[in-house]
């Protein structure tokens, strides 16, 4: 019973992980990209509605939608957003 909690616990380390760094990565990219990927993920009215919400709680506009739309990435969508970091990191 402790090892699959430990698994469990252990996975949601590294899926936090993920997060983070996708966050910071997608953070690099221009506010009409990260639109584009909120619009072609979330739907037509999502933008408009991420930014209500954040305007709303004086938060960062760019950085909640693109933790909204991390939120709505499956495990795959996360790892071909990783392994294009790398890609991209390992060319001049």
């Amino acid at each position: 019973m402790w090892a699959v909690a430990a698994a469990i616990r252990k996975q949601e380390d590294i899926n936090q992980q993920e997060e983070e760094v996708l966050v910071e990565e997608l953070m690099l990219l221009s506010e009409i990209e990260i639109n584009t990927r909120v619009l072609d993920k979330m739907g037509a009215n999502a933008v408009g509605e991420l930014e209500a919400a954040a305007q709303a709680s004086s938060a960062d506009l760019k950085r909640y939608k693109i933790f909204q739309l991390v939120a709505t990435l499956d495990r795959s969508e996360r790892v071909a957003l990783l392994r294009n970091k790398r890609h991209r990191g390992s060319t001049p």
